[in-house]
Parts: C-alpha cells; structure tokens; sequence
C-alpha cells in the first residue's frame, strides 16, 4: 500500500535522499519542510499518512514538540529519523510515544518496515 509521507528535515541533501528512499517504495512525498513550525502547517494542510520527524530543526520549534503537537492535534503518526541518539534526546522523544525512531543514515529497509508498523499501529483501535 502507498502512503503519503511528510518529511521534516533541515539539511536539504538529506531530506531529498529520504524523498529518493520515499519514491522508491512506491510513497508519495506529501512535502519536505525544513521547521517545526511549517511541519504543523502542512499537516494541517495535507494530512499526510505519516510524519518522518528530525529532532533538531532550523527555526524557534524542534521535532519533539513538533511531532507532539502534530499527533495529538492531527492523530498523524511521526517517526524520529536523527543522527542524535544521546540518552537525554532519546529519553525526551521517548515521552512523546513515537510511531519509530531510527538514525542516520537512513537505511531503506528499516525504513519501510517503520512506516508500516507506524501506520498499522495508528490505525489500530485501542
């Protein structure tokens, strides 16, 4: 099944090799946004099927609070995708129960398995 993925990534080379990785799996690419701020517009806007979320971000917001504000304003489910995985960062995304968190690089099939756990977990009544 396709989905619709937003990606929220500040280093502009890596968003469009997680857009290649995206098309590849046959996803569209909802947008690529480079805030947090932005990030819960375009949810807002297109609703996307999935959120994949850096944590630190360009702009006043970062991906934690993004992500949080995305998925309990819009039920939109993210994934962290960082190259940060100190325990302080990891133990604050891991407050906000995340769909996923993988690191950079970003390996093409952690990634799709990912997704569709993310969305099948989402889509799951409690």
């Amino acid at each position: 099944m396709a989905y619709s993925v937003l990606i929220v990534e500040d280093e502009m080379i890596i968003a469009m090799e997680i857009a290649a990785i995206i098309k590849r799996m046959g996803h569209a690419v909802a947008g690529s946004v480079m805030t947090g701020e932005d990030a819960i517009s375009l949810s807002e806007l297109r609703h996307p099927d999935i959120v994949l979320m850096d944590i630190f971000l360009k702009g006043i917001m970062d991906g934690i609070t993004a992500a949080e504000i995305i998925y309990q304003t819009y039920k939109i489910p993210v994934i962290y995708v960082t190259a940060n995985s100190d325990v302080n960062t990891l133990d604050r995304a891991m407050k906000t129960r995340p769909f996923g968190y993988l690191t950079k690089p970003v390996n093409a099939s952690e990634l799709q398995t990912a997704i569709e756990k993310a969305v099948m977990m989402s889509r799951t009544p409690p």
